[in-house]
């Protein structure tokens, strides 16, 4: 199981570079950990622009919330979807 992990970290970082390299940009949930997490590391590393999208109630559950930098919010008002 380490070799599978140890993969996945290689590719998820080689997938963030190529996303820097090729100045594309990079969104998706906002979460710092998992393969997402490497991948946007590895976007910012290589001075990509990343943009996640953290839901509100993982905010106010004190999860992840140190980890934004430029703070900017959206509103969805449709029904069913929750303040962001």
């Amino acid at each position: 199981m380490e070799q599978r992990f140890l993969i996945t970290v290689y590719l998820s970082t080689a997938v963030g570079r190529a996303l820097a390299a090729a100045n594309r940009p990079l969104v998706y949930g906002g979460g710092s950990k998992g393969i997402m997490g490497v991948v946007s590391g590895a976007v910012l590393e290589g001075g990509g622009k990343v943009t996640g999208v953290i839901p509100h109630a993982m905010v106010a559950a004190g999860g992840e919330d140190e980890k934004v930098k430029n703070p900017s919010k959206v509103y969805l008002n449709e029904k069913g979807r929750e303040k962001v």
